[in-house]
C-alpha cells in the first residue's frame, strides 16, 4: 500500500518545479529522490514480513505511510495555491509574494515560510523512516506498478460453475422441488466451514432454471453479523397483494423460496417472532439458510442440517486448473500438473483458497515462477490468502483496503500511458481484476450490464482489517474513539454527527468521509444543521472525498470552497438543496458532483429564473451515468436548444430520459436530441409529436425502451433494428396501432425478454405483460421441420419415470430371452409419451427398432392387423413388403427375426389377440435380448405374460408437478390460485392438464373463472368420464378452430402437418395455434397427432352434427336424401364414384377419399369447393369428364398406376394445386409435364423406382418449396433447370443413382437453390461433391454414406449459418474446416464411420450441441480434449470403436448427458466421474466391471 502513496508523492514532486523547491536546491532534492525509490525498493518486502516477522515492521510501514501521506497533502496544497495564481494574470510576478492560505491574511504567516517548515520537518521524518529500514534489515526488490488490463475473459470472472458439488446440489434441489409435503414452510440448513462454498452452492440452485420456474417468489438476503433487520424489510414481499376483482382470487399465499446467507448469530426471542412472519407463504415455501456454526442450525431448524465438505482431491485439482491456466494446452503440461497437484494438497479441499491462488497462478506463466510459488506456500501455507494479498500489484493493495467505490477520489488509480482511457475507465479495470482474483464475490449486473454490487468474503474481509489498520475506520455508535492517524471514515446513516463532536473533529486529517445507506421505510430521520455542516468544512480541510447523501440538509453554504482537495462530493437526496452557491465553480479539483437535480428547459410559459438552457451541457463532454431533461412549455427555437446540448458526442452517458411538454415542438425538439449510439436506456414520456424520429430505430446498444404519455403518437418507432433490446414498456398510448407483423418483428429481436403494455386501447389484443421467451407458439409448420433428432416434449418429472421403466427392461441383460413390459394407466395419464421417451432414449441398444401407434384404433379397420403387420415387418427388416403376399402371413419372417435384437413398442392395444398376432404368446419370435414395451388401459392383456412381462403402473401426479405441468401450458397470464383449483378439479391427469393449460394460455382472467365454474359443474363427471372435460374444450373453440378439429380428427390424423396445413387458407395463426396444441401435436415426423379421446370426442359430436359422410362396401354412393349429402363436407368412397344420380352439386365437400376406386361421367360442378382428393391406386385409365377441381390444393395418387400420358394430367383442371403426392407409382418412367401446374410448391416422388427422367419443365415451378426424390433408384442425373429453382427449400435425393448435383440454367452458371435449407442424399453413393452455391441457408445437411464426397462446400461455415444437423457419416471427408467453428447454431452432428482424425478444437464451442456420433472413427485418439465440459446441452456422445484413450474429468459437468457409448474403445482403461443425469452407458465388459457399482447408484443402466 505505501508503494503506490511514494510514487504519487514523487510524481508531484516531478511534475511541479515549483514544489521541488521546498525540498532544497541541487543535491538535496536529488539525495531527496534516491530516499523515495530506495523506500519504494524496500516496501515490497516489508509487506511480505509484515505479519511474521517482528512488529517493528508493521510500526514502520504505518511511519512510512503517515509521513508520506503528510508530503502528499502539503505538495497538492501547495500547488493547488500555484494554480490559482497562474489563473490569475494580474499576479503572474506574485509567486514568491506573501500568499495568505486562508480567506484571512491576517491569520496566517507567509505561505512560503511556513511551507517550508513543515516541509523541513517532513523531509526529516522520510529521511529517519530510510534509516529504520536500512536497520530492519528489509532487502530491495523491483516492483513491477504498472496498470494492466487482465487477458482473462469476463466469462471466467462470473462463471458460476461450481465443481465436485453434484451431489451436494441434488440433495438441495431434491428438496427445494418436494412439492409432497404436509409442511407450510420447510427449513433446510447447508452448515460448513467459512470458504467451504455454502453460498456458491446456495447461489447455484437459487438460480437453477427449475426453482425459478418453481417458486413465484425468490429472496435472498445476506445476513452476516447485522442480525435480522434485512430479513424482516424482505419478509414484506412474501406477504404482498395483487388487487383483483374478486377476493377469493386473492393472491395473499405465495409459494416463496428464501435463502439466509451468512446467519452467524441468532437471538432466540426474534428468530421465534421472524418465524411468525415467515407463515405467510404458501404450502411448499422453502427457507434455505448457510451457517458455519452448528448452534445456529440446532436453534433454527429441527432437522439435521447439510454439512458441506471439503472437496476432493481430483475436484480440488480441476477447479485449480481452471481457474489458473487459460489455455488447454496449459493443463496438460507435466510440470505444472505436478506442481499443481503439491499446491491443492496445502488448500486442504477449501474452494475459497483454491480459487484465490488459482486466480493468482494465472499471473504466473513460466513453470519457474510455479515453482517458486509453490515454495512461498510451503513456508506459508498457514495462511493462503494473506499470500494471494502479498502478490497483489501495489496500487490494488491500496484499493483492496479501501474496499469502496470511492478509490478514484482517494487517488488510488495509478496514471496510464494509454491517453483514451479516462479515470473510471482504469478504476473499473482495477475492481474487475480484484473480482478476477476472487477477492470479491457474488457480483451482481443490472440489464444495463453495470456492475450494482458484490460480496466479500468474512475471510477475505478479515484479511482487510489489519491492512487497513487506524487508517480506516466506522462510526457505529456515538463516543467512538478515532485515532489521529484515522483518514478514511464511515458513518451509520442513523447517527447525528453534531453529537459526536468532539471524537469525530479529532481525526484532523481525515480525507474520506462516508455515510452509509439504508432504505427510506427502514431507517431514522437525520438531520444536519447548517452549524454542524459548518465544522465540517473547517474541521477537514484534506478531505477528498465527501458523502452526505439523504442528511436533511437544506442549505449548501459558499464556504465549501474551502475543501480545496475535494474530487467527490454527494449531495444527492437533500431535497432541500434547490441550486448550488456560486463558489463551487472554485473547487478546481471536483471530480465527480452527485445531486438529485435536472436540467429544466425554460418555454415561453414558464418561469424561466428557475430553469436552465441546454447550452449548458454543450461542453460537458464527460458526462456520465444518466441524464433527465424536463421541458417546461413551448420552446420558441427547438432546433438551436436541442443542437446546443450536443448529446450525440456524451459518448459515455448510458441513460436519458426525456419528459416534455406535449407542445408541437416537441416533434422538432426529439429529432435533434439525438443521442450517443452508446445509450443503453431511453425513456420519453409526455412527447407531443405525432411520429417518433428515425434515430430511434438505429441505437445498437439501447438496452430499455420506456415510452409513457404521448397521446400524439399514432405508430411506435421501426425496432427491428435494436438488436440489444431486452426491456420494451409502452403505456398511456391512446391512438397508436401495432399490427401483428410488427408483433413479430419484435418477437425476432434475439434479446427481447420482456413487453410490457399498459393503457393502450388499440393494443388490448396484445396481453399486457409477454415474456417472448415463452410466449412464441408453435406456429403451423409451412415450412418442413423434419429432423433425424428430435427431442421428445418434456413433461414435468417424465425423467424419473422413464429411468424406472428402463429398470424394469433389464436392458443390461442382452443374452437372454425376450422380455416384455406393460405400461398400464387411465387414459390421457401418459402412456404412450413414457413409451417414445423410453424408445428414443435406448434404440441405438438395439439391432432393429419398430414404434406401432395407436393399435386399438387400426385393427379396428378391415385388414388392420394385416397393415399393423406389414409396418413391423418393413421396421424390423427396414425394406418394403406387405405380409399378405407371403404365405403364412408374419410367421414367414421368424427365421430371419430370431436372429434380430429387436425394440418394439405396441401402443395402446386393447385386446390379448392383438399382441398374440404382433409378438407371438411366448415372445420367442424375436433374438436374444429383445424388448417389447405395451401400452394399454386394459391390464387383463398382460396375463398371459405373467412370467415374462414386469408392468409400471402410471400413477397421476402429485400437486407440485401438476401445477407445474399446467403452469407450463398456461404461462402467460397466470393466475396460480384458480391454476390450483383447476388443477385439483381435473385430477392431475397430464392429458387434460395440458389441453386446458393450452386454452387458457393468453387468455383473460375471466376465461379462466368460466373455465373454472364449468370444470367444478361437471368436476364429478370429469373424475369418471373423461369425455366431460373434452367437451368443454371443444366448446370453448371458435368455429374455425372446430372446423380444424374436425378435419383433422376425420382425415388429418397421421399426415405430414406441411401438407395439411393447406387445406386452412388464410389461417390465422396466431390466435388459433391452440387448436394445434391442446387438440392435436406435431410429432418428430413432423406429422399431426391427435389423441384418440379427442378422435372419439369429434365422432360423438358429429353423431349430434353430422358433418362427415362414409359410405363402404357401395358401388356407388345413392343416398335418397340428398339434403345430407349436399351439407357434408368429406366423403369416403369404396368401389366407385358416378355423378348421373346427382341432380346438384356438393358444394361443401372439401375432402375426397377415392382410394382404388374409379370415376366415370361427367362431373362439371360437382365439387366446386373441393381441396383435397385421396385418390391412391388410381387405375390407369381416366374416364371421368368435366373435372374441374378449381380450388384443388392436394392430389395424393400414390401407389397409383399412372404414367407420363395418364388422362387426369390434361383432363383434371387444378391450376391451384400446391401438393401432388405419387408416391410408389412404379409405372412412372418419365415424369408427367408441370406446366399445367405453375403453384406448385410440393412435388413427391418417393419410391417411383423405375423413374429415370425429370421432365424440364419442372425449371418453371418457381414456387416449388420441396421435391422428394427419395428411394427413386433409377435416377442417375438431376435436370439443369433445376438451378433456377430459387423457391426450393428441401430437396430429398436419398438412395438415388444421382452422380452430382451439377445445376445450370441456359448453359449458364448461376446463383443456384438459394433457398436450400434442407439437403438429404443419405446412400447416394455415386455423389462426388456439392455444388459450391449450396450451404448459405442449409439448416440440415445429411450425406450418410455418400462414399466419395471428400470436402464440403465453404459457404457451410460462414459466420451466421443457420445449419443445425449435419450427418457425414460413412463419407471419405477427413477434416472439417476451421471455419465450421460459425456453426453456433449445430445441434446434431454425426460423423459415424468417417476418417476424420481427430475433433476439430471449435466443436468445443459449439455450445447448441446435442448429439456426436463418433462411432467407428478409428483415426481418433488419444485424450479427449476437457473442454468438452462446455458443451451443457450435450445428450449424446457416442465414441463407440474409436482409439480414444481417456475422458477428462469435466464430463461429469454435463449435466444433460443421457447417453454416453465408449463400447469397444480398447484403450480406454479408466472412467472419471460420470454426470448423474446418465441413462445408458455401453461400455466394453472390462471397464464395467470397473464401475458397475458406481454408475448404477446413480441409476444408469449399462450394455456391453
Amino acid at each position: 500500500m505505501a508503494e503506490a502513496l511514494i510514487l504519487r508523492v514523487a510524481k508531484l514532486v516531478d511534475d511541479f518545479p515549483e514544489g521541488g523547491q521546498l525540498w532544497g536546491a541541487g543535491g538535496e532534492l536529488s539525495e531527496l529522490k534516491k530516499t523515495f525509490s530506495f523506500l519504494q525498493s524496500i516496501v515490497p518486502d516489508a509487506e511480505k514480513r509484515r505479519y511474521r516477522g517482528p512488529w517493528e515492521i508493521d510500526r514502520w510501514l504505518w511511519d512510512v505511510k503517515d509521513a508520506f501521506c503528510d508530503a502528499e497533502d502539503l505538495l497538492e496544497e501547495w500547488n493547488l495555491e500555484v494554480m490559482q495564481l497562474r489563473e490569475s494574470p494580474s499576479k503572474d510576478e506574485k509567486l514568491k509574494q506573501v500568499i495568505p492560505s486562508s480567506c484571512s491574511p491576517s491569520e496566517k504567516p507567509d505561505l512560503r515560510l511556513e511551507m517550508s517548515a513543515r516541509t523541513k520537518k517532513i523531509r526529516e521524518r522520510i529521511e529517519a523512516v530510510a534509516a529504520e529500514g536500512r536497520d530492519l534489515g528489509l532487502r530491495e526488490c523491483a516492483e513491477d506498478v504498472r496498470v494492466e488490463r487482465r487477458e482473462r475473459l469476463d466469462s471466467c470472472v462470473y462463471d458460476e460453475e461450481i465443481i465436485g458439488r453434484e451431489d451436494d446440489k441434488s440433495a438441495i434441489m431434491n428438496f427445494l422441488l418436494d412439492s409432497d409435503t404436509d409442511e407450510q414452510i420447510s427449513f433446510f440448513i447447508i452448515r460448513g466451514q467459512s470458504g467451504i462454498g455454502k453460498t456458491a452452492l446456495a447461489r447455484c440452485v437459487y438460480e437453477d432454471d427449475m426453482v425459478k420456474k418453481h417458486f413465484d417468489l425468490r429472496i435472498w438476503v445476506c445476513v452476516g453479523f447485522s442480525g435480522f433487520h434485512s430479513i424482516e424489510r424482505e419478509v414484506q414481499k412474501i406477504r404482498g397483494r395483487e388487487t383483483i376483482e374478486r377476493a377469493d382470487d386473492e393472491e395473499q399465499l405465495r409459494r416463496y423460496l428464501l435463502v439466509i446467507d451468512d446467519l452467524q448469530y441468532v437471538d432466540p426471542e426474534r428468530w421465534g417472532s421472524l418465524k411468525n412472519l415467515l407463515m405467510g407463504g404458501a404450502q411448499g415455501s422453502k427457507i434455505l439458510i448457510t451457517t458455519g456454526d452448528q448452534s445456529i442450525a440446532d436453534h433454527t431448524s429441527t432437522t439435521p442440517s447439510y454439512c458441506i465438505e471439503a472437496l476432493p482431491k481430483e475436484s480440488s485439482f480441476d477447479l485449480l486448473m481452471k481457474m489458473a491456466c487459460q489455455e488447454e494446452e496449459e493443463t496438460r503440461n507435466p510440470s505444472k500438473v505436478k506442481i499443481g497437484r503439491q499446491i491443492v494438497k496445502m488448500c486442504d479441499g477449501i474452494p475459497l483458497a483454491i480459487r484465490m491462488i488459482g486466480s493468482l497462478l494465472f499471473f504466473k506463466k513460466t513453470e519457474a515462477e510455479w515453482l517458486h510459488f509453490e515454495d512461498e506456500i510451503s513456508e506459508l501455507s498457514a495462511d493462503l490468502l494473506q499470500l494471494s494479498y502479498n502478490h497483489l500489484p501495489c496500487h490494488l493493495k491500496q484499493f483492496f483496503a479501501f474496499c469502496s467505490f470511492l478509490w478514484m477520489a482517494e487517488g488510488f488509480i495509478l496514471s496510464i500511458d494509454n491517453g483514451d482511457w479516462d479515470m473510471e475507465d482504469i478504476a473499473h479495470d482495477y475492481f474487475m481484476d480484484l473480482l478476477g482474483r476472487n477477492f470479491f464475490q457474488d457480483c451482481v449486473k443490472d440489464e444495463l450490464g453495470n456492475v450494482t454490487s458484490c460480496r466479500v468474503h468474512h475471510l477475505v474481509n478479515d484479511l482487510a482489517h489489519p491492512v487497513a489498520g487506524t487508517e480506516y475506520g466506522r462510526i457505529y455508535h456515538l463516543q467512538s474513539h478515532l485515532e489521529e492517524r484515522t483518514r478514511h471514515l464511515s458513518w451509520y446513516s442513523t447517527l447525528h454527527l453534531s453529537e459526536g463532536d468532539p471524537y469525530i473533529h479529532g481525526a484532523y486529517y481525515l480525507r474520506t468521509l462516508i455515510k452509509t445507506s439504508q432504505r427510506k421505510s427502514s431507517r431514522c430521520e437525520t438531520q444536519m444543521g447548517e452549524e454542524t455542516l459548518r465544522k465540517f468544512i473547517s474541521s477537514f480541510k484534506f478531505l477528498r472525498a465527501l458523502d452526505l447523501h439523504d442528511s436533511g440538509i437544506e442549505k449548501l453554504q459558499s464556504s465549501i470552497c474551502e475543501l480545496k482537495h475535494l474530487t467527490f462530493l454527494d449531495f444527492s437526496e437533500n431535497e432541500g438543496i434547490v441550486r448550488l452557491p456560486d463558489s463551487v465553480t472554485k473547487m478546481k479539483t471536483l471530480q465527480v458532483l452527485k445531486l438529485n437535480m435536472y436540467f429544466l428547459l425554460p418555454g415561453d410559459d414558464s418561469c424561466s429564473k428557475n430553469c436552465s438552457g441546454l447550452g449548458e451541457l454543450n461542453r460537458l463532454s464527460n458526462l456520465r451515468g444518466s441524464l433527465r431533461i424536463e421541458v417546461k412549455g413551448e420552446i420558441a427555437d427547438a432546433v438551436a436548444e436541442s443542437n446546443a446540448a450536443n448529446l450525440k458526442e456524451k459518448d459515455s452517458l448510458v441513460s436519458l430520459v426525456l419528459v416534455f411538454a406535449r407542445k408541437e415542438s416537441d416533434e422538432v425538439l426529439l429529432k435533434d436530441l439525438q443521442p450517443s449510439l452508446n445509450l443503453r436506456s431511453l425513456e420519453i414520456r409526455r412527447y407531443g409529436g405525432t411520429r417518433f424520429p428515425s434515430w430511434m430505430s438505429c441505437m445498437p446498444k439501447l438496452v430499455r425502451l420506456q415510452l409513457f404519455d404521448c397521446a400524439a403518437c399514432k405508430s411506435l418507432p421501426s425496432l427491428g433494428e435494436l438488436t440489444s433490446l431486452k426491456h420494451l414498456e409502452i403505456g398511456e398510448l391512446p391512438t397508436v396501432e401495432y399490427t401483428e407483423s410488427d408483433i413479430d418483428t419484435l418477437l425476432s429481436l434475439p434479446n427481447l425478454s420482456t413487453l410490457m403494455i399498459k393503457r393502450c386501447p388499440n393494443l388490448d389484443w396484445i396481453p399486457r405483460l409477454l415474456r417472448p421467451s415463452e410466449l412464441k407458439p408453435p406456429s403451423f409448420p409451412l415450412e418442413s421441420l423434419q429432423t433425424s433428432f428430435a427431442p421428445i416434449e418434456q413433461v414435468t418429472g417424465i425423467n424419473d419415470r422413464v429411468k424406472e421403466v428402463i429398470k424394469l427392461l433389464a436392458i443390461e441383460d442382452d443374452g437372454g430371452k425376450p422380455r416384455m413390459v406393460g405400461i398400464h394407466g387411465t387414459n390421457g395419464i401418459g402412456k404412450t409419451t413414457i413409451a417414445k421417451a423410453v424408445y428414443n432414449r435406448i434404440s441405438s441398444c438395439f439391432d432393429s427398432c419398430s414404434f406401432l401407434t395407436e393399435i386399438g384404433d387400426k385393427v379396428q379397420n378391415n385388414g388392420g392387423i394385416q397393415l399393423v403387420q406389414t409396418k413391423l415387418i418393413c421396421d424390423i427388416l427396414d425394406r418394403d413388403c406387405n405380409v399378405a403376399s407371403f404365405e403364412g402371413g408374419i410367421e414367414f419372417f421368424l427365421d430371419v427375426f430370431s436372429n434380430i435384437k429387436a425394440l418394439i413398442v405396441l401402443d395402446d392395444v386393447e385386446e390379448p389377440s392383438h399382441l398374440y398376432d404382433l409378438v407371438d404368446t411366448q415372445l420367442e419370435w424375436f433374438g436374444p435380448g429383445s424388448r417389447i414395451i405395451v401400452t394399454s388401459e386394459n391390464l387383463g392383456i398382460f396375463e398371459t405374460y405373467a412370467e415374462r412381462a414386469n408392468i409400471y403402473e402410471v400413477n397421476k401426479m402429485d400437486n407440485g408437478r401438476a401445477l407445474e405441468h399446467f403452469h407450463k401450458h398456461a404461462s402467460i397470464p397466470w393466475y396460480p390460485e384458480i391454476g390450483k383449483r383447476i388443477v385439483k378439479a381435473m385430477g392431475q391427469v397430464p392429458f387434460f392438464i395440458e389441453v386446458i393449460g393450452s386454452l387458457l394460455h393468453g387468455k383473460t382472467i375471466d376465461d379462466w373463472r368460466k373455465m373454472e365454474d364449468m370444470i367444478k359443474l361437471h368436476s364429478r363427471e370429469i373424475l369418471k368420464d373423461c369425455r366431460e372435460i373434452l367437451k368443454i374444450c371443444y366448446e370453448a373453440l371458435d368455429e374455425k378452430q372446430k372446423q380444424i378439429f374436425r378435419d383433422i380428427a376425420w382425415f388429418a390424423n397421421g399426415v405430414d402437418s406441411q401438407i395439411a396445413s393447406y387445406m386452412w387458407p388464410d389461417l390465422d395463426l396466431l390466435p388459433s395455434y391452440q387448436v394445434l396444441m391442446p387438440l392435436a401435436k406435431i410429432g418428430e415426423d413432423n406429422k399431426l397427432r391427435m389423441h384418440k379421446l379427442l378422435k372419439h370426442l369429434c365422432r360423438a359430436v358429429d353423431q349430434e352434427e353430422p358433418i362427415y359422410h362414409v359410405k363402404r362396401r357401395r358401388l356407388y354412393i345413392n343416398d335418397p336424401d340428398l339434403k345430407v349429402i349436399n351439407e357434408e363436407e368429406g366423403m369416403e368412397v369404396a368401389e366407385a364414384l358416378c355423378p348421373d344420380t346427382f341432380t346438384e352439386t356438393l358444394p361443401n365437400v372439401r375432402f375426397l377419399k377415392l382410394d382404388r376406386a374409379s370415376m366415370t361421367g361427367n362431373f362439371a360442378d360437382v365439387f366446386p369447393k373441393l381441396r383435397w382428393l385421396r385418390w391412391q391406386g388410381c387405375p390407369r385409365d381416366f374416364e371421368a369428364t368435366e373435372l374441374n377441381l378449381t380450388e384443388l390444393v392436394i392430389l395424393d395418387l400414390s401407389w397409383s398406376k399412372v404414367t407420363k400420358d395418364w388422362g387426369g394430367w390434361r383432363k383434371i383442371k387444378m391450376e391451384q394445386l400446391k401438393v401432388l403426392n405419387l408416391t410408389s407409382c412404379t409405372d412412372l418412367l418419365i415424369s408427367p409435364e408441370f406446366s399445367s401446374f405453375p403453384n406448385l410448391e410440393i412435388l413427391i416422388l418417393e419410391r417411383c423406382s423405375r423413374l429415370v427422367h425429370l421432365d424440364p419443365s419442372i425449371g418453371g415451378l418457381e414456387k416449388l418449396l420441396c421435391l422428394n426424390l427419395k428411394s427413386c433408384t433409377e435416377l442417375n442425373r438431376l435436370p439443369a433447370e433445376l438451378g433456377a429453382l430459387k423457391a426450393l427449400k428441401e430437396l430429398l435425393i436419398d438412395e438415388t443413382s444421382v452422380h452430382d448435383i451439377f445445376l445450370q440454367s441456359d448453359l449458364e452458371e448461376v446463383e443456384h437453390l438459394t433457398s436450400l435449407s434442407i439437403l438429404s442424399a443419405n446412400n447416394s453413393k455415386n455423389i462426388t461433391k456439392l455444388p459450391s452455391g449450396v450451404g448459405a441457408k442449409l439448416r440440415r445437411l445429411s450425406l450418410r454414406n455418400c462414399d466419395w464426397i471428400q470436402k464440403l462446400p465453404k459457404p457451410i461455415g460462414q459466420l451466421g449459418s443457420p445449419l443445425e444437423e449435419l450427418d457425414i457419416s460413412g463419407t471419405c471427408i477427413s477434416e472439417l474446416p476451421g471455419s465450421f467453428g460459425n456453426l453456433q447454431r449445430l445441434r446434431v452432428l454425426k460423423m459415424h464411420y468417417c476418417f476424420i482424425r481427430k475433433f476439430p478444437s471449435f466443436i468445443w464451442h459449439l455450445h447448441s450441441l446435442e448429439e456426436i456420433d463418433a462411432s467407428l472413427c478409428r483415426n481418433i485418439e488419444g485424450d479427449i480434449p476437457r473442454d468438452i465440459g462446455k458443451l451443457e446441452n450435450l445428450r449424446i456422445l457416442k465414441l463407440r470403436n474409436s482409439a480414444i484413450s481417456s475422458l477428462p474429468p469435466e464430463i461429469n459437468h454435463l449435466s444433460k448427458l443421457e447417453t454416453l457409448d465408449v463400447l469397444r474403445c480398447d484403450k480406454l482403461h479408466e472412467l472419471p466421474a460420470l454426470p448423474p443425469s446418465l441413462i445408458i452407458v455401453h461400455l466394453s465388459p472390462k471397464l464395467k466391471e470397473k464401475v458397475s457399482d458406481l454408475l448404477m447408484k446413480k441409476h444408469c443402466f449399462i450394455t456391453v
